[in-house]
């Protein structure tokens, strides 16, 4: 029987590099696209006509666009490659555990809350930078609302699982540092 914390680390590699496609699909598809920023930007994406970001913009933005199409440029104004970014961090995180953590994993559930805790700051992050409206309060989109409480509480597990794994170490070490007992001698035959 295989215990579910080590059912969910095992579950978390391919969480991790399902996401990389995951949002290599949504760039294909034109959701969950980034603000508008300048376009001489390294990283600036457009979209082409009819595309979702296109007409966010054209309902938006539709002087500058207009600008844009007198000018012979029919695609969507320049934007952040937010699926790319997210799409680039997952793979990276996806790398992080399979290929540096899981050698020197300390506990079972410690790869998917160290995933979930470098999802929810990238998550968090990226949010700042995309532009399709999907709702949130306090000034905060709705994923920066829901990756608070997955960091804080991933966060106080991971603590715990590590500090339990450093005393279970540390019990060890005494048990093999400790002087075993000499075994007692055998009578002797005469």
């Amino acid at each position: 029987s295989i215990s579910f914390a080590k059912m969910v680390d095992v579950a978390g590699y391919g969480l991790f590099f399902g996401l990389f496609f995951g949002r290599l699909g949504c760039v294909a598809a034109g959701c969950c696209y980034g603000a508008l920023c300048d376009a001489e930007h390294a990283l600036a994406i457009q979209f082409p006509t009819g595309s979702t970001p296109y007409n966010a913009h054209f309902d938006e933005h539709y002087v500058a666009l207009s600008d844009q199409w007198r000018g012979g440029d029919k695609r969507s104004l320049p934007i952040y490659p937010t699926q790319l970014i997210s799409s680039t961090y997952a793979f990276a995180i996806f790398t992080f555990l399979y290929y540096y953590l899981r050698p020197r994993k300390r506990f079972d559930g410690q790869i998917l809350l160290t995933g979930a805790i470098l999802y929810g700051v990238c998550r968090f992050a990226i949010e700042f930078f995309r532009a399709d409206h999907r709702g949130g309060a306090l000034g905060l989109a709705t994923s920066q609302l829901v990756s608070i409480p997955i960091l804080l509480g991933a966060g106080y597990v991971l603590v715990r699982g590590l500090s339990k794994a450093k005393e279970r170490a540390a019990r060890d070490a005494e048990v093999l540092a400790a002087p075993s007992e000499p075994e007692p001698e055998a009578a002797e035959e005469e």
